[in-house]
This record gives structure tokens, sequence and C-alpha cells, in this order.
């Protein structure tokens, strides 16, 4: 059975303003949600769990918090002409790197810090606004240069300086490697949401 473009355009038509009748507005709060909640009536707490529950006509609200989101928002539902997904992000921040350890550091020579760590040789490292540079070794590192071996991050900080000063942040490519991921779905309006330090 052929349909007319004409027909088609209209089902499309009416396909989208069912959505925008039926539409929801979902909400995500890091802090007091929870995602045993329905995201209508109380707040999810994972930006996944909202991501899972808009379609199309629906919006997702992320409400702020004083530490970012350490998550990607990623779509996989299509929005439709007429009925975009809409993401209101309200200054809330998503980052896709995580603390480096506080504790475990030891001091060796040449000023070269180590602390272990689970991770890979594909990461990237991150301090307050800025990327620090990956050296050639574990043993040659210039000062503020970083190399991961064998389960075992090194650090060289400045001189005077130890890297808990750094607030040092590792994004690896295994981890979150996006902020924002749409899987190939289309008809989606992200708003007022930074992502920052992924890999």
């Amino acid at each position: 059975m052929t349909r007319s473009l004409p027909a088609l355009i209209a089902l499309v038509m009416t396909m989208a303003l069912l959505s925008v009748a039926c539409a929801e507005t979902y909400t995500v709060d890091g802090v007091r949600g929870d995602d045993a909640n329905d995201g209508i009536a109380a707040p999810f707490r994972t930006i996944a769990t909202g991501a899972a529950a808009v379609g199309p006509g629906d919006t997702l609200v992320i409400v702020p918090m004083d530490e970012p989101y350490r998550e990607t928002l990623s779509l996989r539902r299509h929005g439709l002409p007429g009925a975009p997904i809409i993401i209101e992000g309200g200054g809330a921040v998503l980052c896709g790197s995580d603390p480096a350890p506080t504790e475990g550091w030891q001091e060796g020579a040449g000023g070269i810090w180590s602390v272990p760590l689970v991770a890979h040789d594909r990461m990237m490292v991150f301090g307050a606004e800025r990327h620090f540079v990956k050296g050639r070794s574990a043993t040659e590192l210039e000062p503020e240069q970083w190399f991961w071996a064998g389960g075992t991050f090194h650090f060289r900080p400045a001189e005077g300086r130890a890297p808990g000063d750094y607030g040092l942040l590792l994004a690896s490519v295994a981890g979150r490697s996006s902020g924002v991921a749409v899987n190939g779905a289309g008809w989606i309006i992200v708003r007022d949401l930074t992502c920052m330090n992924f890999w």
C-alpha cells in the first residue's frame, strides 16, 4: 500500500500534536532526588534515569548542584518536528573527570609523586581550568607533567608544591567520553548546560 506525500505529512503532524498534548516535564535533582521516583511528582537523582524517561515533546529539567554531575547526558529517543525533547540545564554542569586520590601519594626521586590508580594510559588530567600534559615516562617528567603505567599514576608538581595543591581531575577514555550523546537521535534542544573535562 502506497501513501501519498500529503497523507504522510498529515500523519507525522498528528503524531507530533499527540506527543505535545501528552508532554511531561521531568526533573533531575542530584541532591534531593531518588531514581525510584517518577521524575514528575518527585525528582530523579541521576541524569541517566531522566534521559531514559523523556520522549517526544517532553522536557527534562536539571537542577544545578554545588558539585557537577559526573555523568553523560545520553539520549536514545527522537523528538519530533513540533515536539522536540527539551533539556533545560538551568546552569548545571556535567563533568567527565573524577578527582584524583587524595591519600596514598608517595614522593620519589626527582620530585615525582606516585599513587596507585586503576586506570589506563589513555586519559587526560585537568586542574583548575587547565589541562596537564603527559610526560615521556614515569621517571622523565617536567614540572606539572604526568604519566600512568602499571597501575600507578605519577605527577611532578612545581617546586614547593604537592599533588594535593592542584585539585587534579582524571578523565579516562573508558569512562565518560562526552557530555551529551544523542546516539543518532534528533529533534533535541539543549539549553544552559555546561560540559567540562570530558575525554
